[in-house]
């Protein structure tokens, strides 16, 4: 199998105190994302959320390129 690069589908969120990140990607089904958490202290790291868009805007207070 042959693989190409994509375009990105991922876009990466810094938190407030730089000790967690979440990462948001673009599914290929209509208006699903996937929210994977990552903190300094492990407690969250690998924790993973199916969300739609407005779900996520709403909840994280970020606005979404992707």
């Amino acid at each position: 199998m042959k693989w190409t690069k994509a375009d990105s589908r991922v876009e990466t969120f810094l938190g407030e105190y730089e000790d967690e990140t979440i990462t948001i990607i673009k599914t290929g089904f209509v208006d699903c994302y996937l929210v994977v958490h990552d903190d300094s202290l492990h407690s969250r790291t690998g924790e993973c959320h199916e969300m739609k868009k407005v779900e996520i805007e709403l909840k994280y207070g970020i606005e979404l390129q992707i």
